[in-house]
């Protein structure tokens, strides 16, 4: 059954607003190389940029049987609040890591570019209201990691786009995204990192150009 495994134990961060709690979990088949071999439960303290909104949660049996929702009304971030915290949270980290202040290199982060690349497909972003969300995420993060990152503190656009040139130039988030993106996409549709990073970087410099 589920258990907590000693050898990943439980971290927590940033004055007890974050908690990462690894869960193993019942494995009957082989693992594939691109899952972790526990659910990574994370419990964060945060302000929501927008109320909640209330949605059904399906597994894929309950959608491919036609059953009711596992869970119906659950409240959740919005998708233009969470695409403007993935944006940010890609570009901040990565300049973080390239400075060496990052204390954890998250290698499966690069799942906010695939993630970004598909909202902006589901189209009808309101680039008004995501630019704003932008900034309030930026500034939630200068009051959050501000201790850690003077840099980000003291110019937060040139600090993201710095980690936005690490993206284009580092071969490594490129490996990254075909290690750990493209295994783990469901369908026959395939997004090369070159499509997907295009239209991060298209998103990330309309945002930024006007910060």
């Amino acid at each position: 059954m589920f258990s907590f495994d000693d050898a990943h134990p439980k971290v927590t961060r940033d004055e007890y607003r974050y908690n990462d709690i690894p869960v193993r979990y019942p494995q009957r088949v082989a693992q594939a190389p691109c899952l972790r071999p526990f659910i990574q439960l994370e419990l964060m303290e945060a302000n929501l940029l927008e109320a909640p909104e209330f949605r059904d949660i399906h597994t894929l049996v309950t959608t491919l049987t036609g059953k009711a929702p596992v869970i119906s009304a659950f409240p959740c971030a919005t998708i233009i609040s969470t695409q403007a915290e993935k944006l940010v949270a890609m570009l901040r980290r990565t300049a973080a890591v390239a400075r060496n202040i990052e204390r954890q290199d998250d290698a499966s982060l690069v799942r906010h570019i695939y993630d970004t690349y598909c909202i902006v497909q589901a189209g009808n972003v309101d680039m008004c209201l995501l630019t704003d969300f932008f900034k309030q995420t930026i500034e939630q993060d200068i009051q959050r990691y501000g201790n850690q990152y003077p840099q980000f503190c003291v110019s937060p656009n040139d600090e993201l786009k710095m980690g936005l040139d690490e993206l284009e130039h580092n071969p490594l988030y490129k490996t990254r995204y075909q290690q750990f993106v493209a295994p783990m996409v469901y369908g026959a549709r395939k997004v090369s990192w070159d499509e997907a990073y295009a239209s991060f970087r298209q998103m990330a410099l309309i945002i930024l150009d006007t910060y």
